[in-house]
């Protein structure tokens, strides 16, 4: 007779805590996504740390002391920071919208003006100094290499921006082709 209520009893609050009870709630989980001023942060990372490394390799050329000791050196930086920025696109989330902040033109605006820098500095190691360095060929197919990847990451999170850069780079169409940029020059359809 006790064990009857017991289990009447028993069976009771089962069956009103199971009615009662709620699910636990998920962990929200917050994507975050990515924004054209993450873009402009890591290109403007990108700029400072080219406009330190170039000018040397500029002083270099100019002072006719560029050798495969000073410049090998300098082209692997820049080939480090590309890499850099490249591994910095791959963890912004995308796609990217560029309706709020940075438009899609100053982006490229910006790219391409450190794609120029790029080019024009190695111009210069090549036309003057090539001799002195005879590396070079290697140095600049890492660098080929590197700008392809840094482009293909953006192109990823902003669909189109490698058109504007193409664009933008047309001047400079001639530098990159001499320099043997093969990869980037076949991106950029130039």
């Amino acid at each position: 007779m006790i064990a009857s209520r017991l289990i009447s009893f028993f069976l009771f609050f089962v069956t009103f805590g199971i009615v009662t009870a709620s699910p636990a709630p998920k962990a929200a989980i917050a994507k975050r996504a990515g924004t054209s001023s993450d873009l402009q942060a890591v290109f403007l990372t990108l700029k400072s740390a080219t406009d330190s490394i170039l000018p040397q390799i500029n002083a270099l050329v100019a002072n006719g002391k560029a050798s495969d000791a000073t410049i090998t050196p300098l082209a692997n930086a820049v080939t480090a920071a590309l890499d850099t920025a490249s591994a910095s696109f791959a963890a912004i989330p995308g796609p990217v919208s560029t309706e709020s902040g940075p438009s899609k033109d100053e982006i490229a605006a910006l790219a391409a003006g450190i794609i120029t820098d790029i080019t024009t500095t190695f111009d210069g190691v090549q036309t003057k100094s090539a001799f002195h360095v005879p590396t070079l060929g290697l140095l600049l197919l890492k660098i080929d290499f590197a700008l392809k990847t840094l482009l293909v990451g953006v192109d990823f999170l902003v669909l189109g921006l490698t058109g504007v850069v193409a664009k933008l780079l047309v001047g400079v169409a001639g530098l990159v082709h001499s320099l043997g940029f093969v990869l980037f020059f076949t991106l950029l359809k130039l």
